[in-house]
């Protein structure tokens, strides 16, 4: 008697997670991680003061920081881009209606 053989579909539910990151943002963490430490080692080469170097090259992991875990990490799918939207575009996801041109009917005269 053979057993049965059921279909389990939990990978399409789920983005996954990575180091306890949920989807993709180890490698937005990644990335700004090797940016800076490009930064940083293309700084000491040119010779630029200490300082400054470690100071940009702090930045991009920072900032990276910043955005996975404030705005990406734990929030809803595409929290972050519909954030920016609301503060670019006001309290709607959308073009803000108001400010339209008249259509180009009314406008000329149909």
């Amino acid at each position: 008697m053979a057993l049965p053989y059921h279909r389990v579909n939990n990978a399409d539910d789920s983005a996954g997670k990575t180091w306890g990151f949920e989807g993709n943002n180890i490698f937005i963490l990644l990335g700004a991680l090797l940016l800076g430490i490009s930064i940083v080692s293309e700084g000491m080469s040119k010779g630029w003061p200490v300082v400054a170097v470690i100071g940009l090259g702090a930045a991009p992991a920072i900032l990276g920081g910043i955005w996975v875990f404030g705005f990406r990490q734990g929030r809803p799918p595409h929290y972050d881009l519909d954030l920016l939207d609301t503060k670019l575009n006001g309290t709607s996801w959308s073009a803000d209606w108001k400010n339209q041109p008249e259509p180009f009917w009314r406008v000329h005269g149909r």
